[in-house]
């Protein structure tokens, strides 16, 4: 999607950068511009990202912590991916995560964002709370957002997400399967999706043309790259992904995932400051 849909034009916010893959995948459809920022909660992985980011001369900034307006907690560490917990109002935890308002870091990176990457195993919910509305919604005019672990996701889940783009003026052009090994419930549960603006909000919309194009984005790009339907299974953006709608497959295979996937909390050595940092 970042290939096919990301442009020079773009001002980019990626919620779970990781180890920097992504990141950098973003500043070359951006033309290395600076105008992405990654946002990535586990400590552990800053140094693998910032090596990526050195080696490939990706010029992203990376902020340790979370744009939230609430509290965080980790929950647990692994290799592929960190998750966390709202902490409750009033509740003493350990391993708060540093976080900061979308205001704030807009303020901070000296630009405004007009284009989410959500990539974050269920973090919507943290930055698009109840509370909001989907007012940080207002400038933007893309969202590129992967459906994993629908289950964490709090208010209704990805569905009411869904149906809060959508009354904030977006539409959906592009849902696929692009992931692993599409035999296995973990995988085929896992889409991803792209919307635009088509009307409303302070960020520049798309006329019908355009928007026609994009939703016939995903098999022009699979046909371009002589992609395989088993490497890109390009779905009908017009229909909702079930799972992120309905919880289906999401439901039964809860309990195995939270066993398989939770870790122990290890050491924080070298945690994030309290204060969000951008490097």
């Amino acid at each position: 999607m970042v290939t096919a849909l990301v442009t020079p034009s773009h001002s980019v916010l990626e919620l779970g950068g990781r180890f920097g893959t992504t990141s950098c995948a973003l500043t070359g459809a951006t033309a290395n511009s600076g105008r992405v920022c990654s946002v990535e909660v586990d400590h552990t992985v800053r140094p693998a990202a910032l090596a990526n980011r050195a080696a490939h001369k990706c010029n992203f900034a990376l902020l340790g912590g979370s744009v939230s307006a609430e509290t965080l907690r980790v929950t647990s560490y692994s290799s592929y991916a960190t998750e966390t917990r709202v902490v409750s109002d009033g509740a003493k935890a350990t391993h708060i995560v540093p976080r900061i308002s979308f205001a704030d870091l807009e303020a901070r990176l000296g630009w405004r964002i007009d284009t989410l990457l959500i990539d974050c195993e269920g973090c919507i919910s943290s930055l698009l709370g109840a509370a909001d509305d989907g007012r940080i919604l207002d400038g933007i005019r893309l969202i590129l957002m992967e459906h994993d672990l629908p289950w964490r996701v709090g208010h209704g889940g990805y569905g009411s997400y869904f149906a809060l783009f959508r009354r904030r003026g977006f539409e959906q052009v592009w849902l696929s399967i692009d992931t692993f090994d599409h035999h296995q419930p973990w995988s085929r549960m896992m889409k991803h999706s792209a919307w635009v603006r088509t009307r409303g909000g302070t960020a520049p919309a798309v006329g019908d043309s355009a928007l026609a194009s994009l939703r016939r984005a995903c098999p022009e790009f699979a046909r371009v790259r002589n992609y395989s339907h088993s490497r890109l299974a390009c779905l009908d953006p017009r229909v909702d992904d079930p799972v992120g709608v309905a919880f289906n497959d999401s439901v039964r295979f809860r309990d195995m995932s939270d066993r398989s996937m939770e870790r122990a909390i290890h050491p924080q050595v070298g945690a994030w400051p309290h204060v969000p940092r951008i490097v």
